[in-house]
């Protein structure tokens, strides 16, 4: 499977874990508010006839969500949307009318308010969702996004060579994988290709031991923030192409030639563009990695001229 194409089948894998998720959540209110709205209703219903509705709406909300929590399905969020959308209208009614009898209502409108947005996102969730219910990723695709959800929440960068973080606004952490990224950022995790992550390291420095920087992530706004610097080495190692924990000699102080060293690189299929930022990630400065470039190939020129 070719990198992109894993990229989006892992992304989908991994959209359609959060939908259950979601809709078990939804099942899961459902019962409690299927619960409240029975017994609330059974109570009403020996004083006012009409709270014998409230109390239907409830044994169908009860119903519901124990048919989301088995199965969930297309048809399942449709039910939510029906029975919330009732039961909201239903108790803002109750409560103008115990509001105009001086008996009080305002925290039933305001339940009922609630009960109906509730029900109107089911729609919208059907709306947006009912392909990807329909066509389920395979069973080992989705436990495998899982457990690469489960492995970047509970890790910390400062114990791991392949995850960065980045304190930006929001903040998110980082795995960085062979062909991919995998950004876990306000409960979500993205899969992005190394393509799609653009970091622009600034020449300030935000403090001592971190660097500032602008990241730039697919459908969201630039980030400004700060790194690390030894996440930010390890990133720009990662973003040169090349993987973590390779034994790739690089460049540094004490090294007999590093005009061989960028030979070696182009051998090995490096753009320039990725041995500069190499040098960079091994402490050189920018402008000095990119004179090294020019440099080696003036040297090329000149053996080439007298050859």
């Amino acid at each position: 499977m070719q990198s992109d194409t894993r990229v989006a089948a892992l992304q989908r894998a991994w959209d359609y874990h959060e939908l259950m998720g979601h809709l078990r959540r939804g099942g899961i209110a459902s019962l409690i508010w299927g619960v409240i709205s029975l017994g609330v209703g059974g109570l009403g219903m020996l004083v006012d006839p009409f709270m014998a509705f409230l109390a239907l709406l409830g044994l169908m909300l009860v119903a519901e969500g124990i048919w989301l929590l088995a199965a969930p399905s297309p048809a399942g969020l449709i039910g939510e949307g029906v029975i919330f959308t009732l039961l909201g209208v239903t108790n803002v009614v109750f409560g103008i009318i115990d509001s105009l009898a001086g008996e009080g209502g305002a925290i039933w409108i305001g339940i009922g308010a609630f009960q109906f947005y509730f029900g109107v996102q089911a729609f919208r969730r059907y709306a947006r969702d009912k392909d990807r219910l329909d066509n389920p990723p395979a069973q080992n695709l989705r436990d495998a996004v899982a457990e690469i959800g489960k492995d970047i929440r509970g890790s910390k960068a400062t114990q791991r060579e392949d995850i960065v973080e980045f304190l930006t606004a929001p903040p998110f952490k980082m795995r960085l994988d062979d062909e991919m990224a995998v950004v876990f950022m306000s409960l979500k995790v993205s899969f992005l290709s190394r393509e799609d992550v653009k970091v622009q390291f600034t020449d300030d420095r935000a403090s001592k031991n971190h660097t500032a920087v602008v990241v730039e992530l697919p459908d969201r706004k630039p980030m400004k923030g700060r790194i690390r610097d030894e996440y930010a080495e390890q990133y720009r190692v990662w973003a040169a192409g090349a993987r973590l924990g390779d034994s790739t000699q690089k460049p540094g102080a004490g090294e007999a030639s590093t005009e061989e060293w960028v030979k070696q690189a182009r051998a090995a299929g490096q753009t320039d563009e990725q041995i500069i930022a190499t040098l960079v990630g091994s402490g050189w400065a920018a402008g000095d990695a990119r004179s090294l470039i020019e440099a080696t190939d003036g040297m090329d020129a000149l053996r080439g001229k007298n050859a």
